[in-house]
């Protein structure tokens, strides 16, 4: 039976974890996920543990994690739909890390800083400081339409592909990738941050998350209104061997890597933070 990498269904009766996953999803080999809708409407994940009754709404995701075509039709999917909301602009805010790591290692003014996967603005805003020009990109047009109407004077956002940067070469001091978003590239991570480097003249920063030290693993997020988005998570090492992989003469604008520890996110998994000092 062929079956989609998201269904939505109402139980006919009240049946085990084990067996919605048996009847619901394609392999064992995919990563495989059920959320469940509470009393509120809220969807949550569930596992070997919960119960599920006659009547529940549930969503059962199945999705072949390589099938890089099929995890960005579900990222694409949690986009369009999670920034539907239009009160997230104001339910989001910056982590206690973020905030502390902003407030060290972020200049307080006369700075131009691009962040890209900047959504709807959740940390750009942050990033202004005491008088910073900053500009948000991001390719997710309902993020860019929701965040473009917080601009300021120092504070713009730009609907554009992060793998084609619409920038000249060092036309910022500081580039920024932060909450695991350079994870969303899959494994094409060297031309992203072989882009920051190209329009950054001191320092590109990323916030990533590390699970289990794993290398390849892809990790996901739940959103309240039901939808899952997939990411690569890295290490220390993993980082590295991106690094690595650039083409020369963008591994020889590195003159530093410092990592910087972050906390644990209530979806999994720990954030840290890299800088890389340019020359």
């Amino acid at each position: 039976m062929g079956m989609e990498f998201r269904q939505k269904i109402i139980l006919k009766e009240a049946m085990s974890y084990e067996a919605i996953m048996g009847l619901y999803t394609r392999s064992k080999t995919f990563i495989n996920c059920i959320l469940k809708q509470d009393s509120k409407g809220l969807f949550f994940i569930t596992n070997e543990e919960s119960i599920f009754s006659k009547g529940d709404v549930v969503i059962v995701y199945s999705v072949d994690s390589f099938n890089i075509a099929e995890i960005l039709d579900a990222n694409g999917l949690f986009n369009e739909h999670f920034y539907a909301d239009q009160d997230v602009f104001e339910t989001q805010d910056i982590w206690p890390d973020e905030a502390l790591f902003i407030d060290h290692m972020i200049p307080s003014s006369d700075n131009r800083i691009l962040e890209i996967c900047s959504g709807n603005g959740r940390v750009t805003s942050h990033l202004c400081k005491d008088g910073n020009t900053v500009v948000g990109l991001d390719n997710c047009l309902e993020s860019i339409s929701l965040a473009q109407k917080h601009q300021t004077d120092l504070l713009s956002y730009v609907h554009a592909d992060a793998f084609k940067l619409p920038f000249e070469k060092d036309c910022f001091d500081i580039s920024c990738c932060f909450e695991n978003s350079l994870g969303m590239f899959l494994y094409d991570e060297e031309t992203i941050v072989q882009n920051l480097i190209e329009v950054s003249k001191q320092k590109v920063i990323f916030g990533l998350r590390q699970v289990n030290d794993s290398t390849q693993f892809i990790h996901y997020y739940a959103s309240q209104n039901g939808y899952l988005e997939f990411g690569k998570v890295f290490s220390h090492d993993s980082f590295e061997v991106i690094l690595n992989n650039l083409n020369e003469s963008y591994r020889n604008c590195i003159a530093a890597i410092n990592y910087y520890p972050g906390l644990a996110r209530p979806w999994g998994g720990e954030q840290f933070f890299v800088v890389l000092d340019l020359v």
